[in-house]
């Protein structure tokens, strides 16, 4: 005998299979959406980008800017600028250093490397600029940078150790108010605290620029 089910209880169950299918689809979705967000987390931590001015120098970034700005004064001061050798000491010189450096395009053009000394003197063991980027705005980042640091570190000296033959680091370093207190027939030592190298002209401006984009 067919048997007839009043049209309120079969709305009823419909509606109750509707919601419970609903609630399962919901259940899926939120389920679906936390494993694509798990998955892009983690593709984002694997593949993190890093602002390409803040990148830290590659050993071959450094070597291509020291061959151009370091190895023929180098040479000309009668010693010799071993490739493979001075890739080495650039290895080492990056897990005692803090690196100041600036970029134009991605393509570095610019650094300096200082490590500390003795007592809040801090050495600076190399600075470069690439030849066709020696402009007064990447000279002031450098500056800035370096002002910055030395801020951060409570440095109270720098240090530097210059060849005769580097004319233009020479001069670089008389005009930021740099004392020679030793020299040799190879080279100059040259230190200031870092309360002169603030009142310097240059370094003001420099710092007032990187002010303006912070």
């Amino acid at each position: 005998m067919l048997r007839i089910v009043p049209v309120a209880a079969l709305l009823i169950a419909f509606t109750t299979a509707h919601h419970a299918r609903e609630r399962q689809a919901d259940r899926s979705a939120q389920s679906n959406g936390l494993a694509k967000n798990l998955i892009r987390s983690r593709i984002r931590k694997s593949f993190a980008i890093v602002p390409a001015a803040n990148m830290l120098p590659s050993i071959d970034e450094l070597l291509v800017l020291d061959l151009l700005t370091l190895r023929a004064h180098t040479e000309r001061a009668g010693v010799v600028f071993d490739i493979d050798e001075h890739r080495l000491n650039l290895k080492n010189s990056l897990s005692v250093n803090e690196v100041c450096s600036v970029r134009r395009d991605s393509t570095l053009v610019a650094y300096a490397m200082l490590r500390p000394d003795a007592g809040t003197r801090w050495f600076v063991g190399a600075m470069g600029t690439h030849p066709s980027y020696r402009t007064y705005g990447v000279i002031s980042e450098l500056l800035a940078k370096i002002a910055a640091l030395a801020t951060e570190h409570e440095i109270g000296e720098l240090r530097s150790h210059v060849y005769r033959t580097n004319q233009l680091s020479v001069a670089f370093h008389r005009r930021l108010g740099f004392h020679v207190t030793r020299e040799n027939d190879k080279g100059f030592e040259f230190v200031i605290t870092v309360d002169e190298l603030n009142v310097n002209p240059a370094v003001r401006r420099a710092a007032s620029i990187a002010s303006r984009f912070k």
